[in-house]
Parts: structure tokens; C-alpha cells; sequence
């Protein structure tokens, strides 16, 4: 809705507006001076879980509709994020109105990239199910 509000706005009043629309950003940006985010992303606690900084991975739900039950995501990686967002400015001298979806087109599920981290690394990642609050 707010896509279609900002749309009618750019139209009447030639705004320049660009919605990026990406989810389960990967990797991490390389700007110590601005800080990191305090709640790791679930492919770092993967990582560190290999790494030995964790002791367990834990896979919340595992009652999904995939072969193995845990969530699908596209995974992005962060610098390709960023690279969206200076092809985005491609558009800023234009009025109107420009929605991007920023993705690989490939989900993989929580356990294939804990599966992926384990086969890269040499080690175990010790996984934990639980099952969701309701």
C-alpha cells in the first residue's frame, strides 16, 4: 500500500522514489566505523556455530512445506545489496515512481545452508530444532 501511496505522489507532485524490496541480507558489510548489527544474521550463526564461537545451531520450526521442513529463503549478499542501490540511483534525476525485487531467484532452506556451511568448512555444525512461539 505505501508502494501505491508513494507512486501517487510521485505522479503528482514528480517526487523521484525507488523501493527496494530484498529480505535475508548475507554477508557482512565491511564498515567497522558504523557499526554492525547486535542480532547475527542466521547464516553467521551458522558460521560461528562451525567456527566453534556457538556451541549449537538452532533451527526454529522444522514442520514446513520443504523436503526437510525448515524455512526457504534468498539469501543476498550484502555488497550485491549495495550494488542494487547504486544502480538504483541510475534512476534519481527521473520523477516517477521505480520498485526493484533484489534477489538470486533460488531459495535454499535454513538446513541446506547449514548442509553448504558443514561442506565448506570441514565441520560439523551441531543443530538444534525447537519449534516455534505461537
Amino acid at each position: 500500500m505505501l508502494e501505491r501511496v508513494l507512486s501517487w505522489y510521485a505522479s503528482a507532485y514528480r517526487w523521484r522514489v525507488v523501493a527496494m524490496r530484498y529480505f535475508n541480507a548475507a554477508g557482512r558489510p565491511r564498515l567497522p566505523e558504523r557499526g554492525t548489527n547486535p542480532r547475527p544474521t542466521s547464516s553467521r550463526c551458522c558460521l560461528q556455530t562451525a567456527a566453534g564461537e556457538r556451541d549449537v545451531f538452532t533451527i526454529y520450526g522444522g514442520d514446513l512445506r520443504h523436503p526437510d521442513g525448515t524455512c526457504v529463503r534468498d539469501y543476498v549478499h550484502v555488497r550485491d545489496i549495495a550494488q542494487a542501490h547504486m544502480r538504483a540511483l541510475d534512476h534519481a534525476g527521473e520523477p516517477g515512481m521505480w520498485s526493484f525485487n533484489i534477489g538470486t531467484g533460488a531459495g535454499y532452506s535454513v538446513r541446506q545452508v547449514c548442509d553448504a556451511v558443514s561442506n565448506l568448512t570441514g565441520r560439523a555444525v551441531p543443530i538444534a530444532s525447537r519449534a516455534p512461539a505461537r
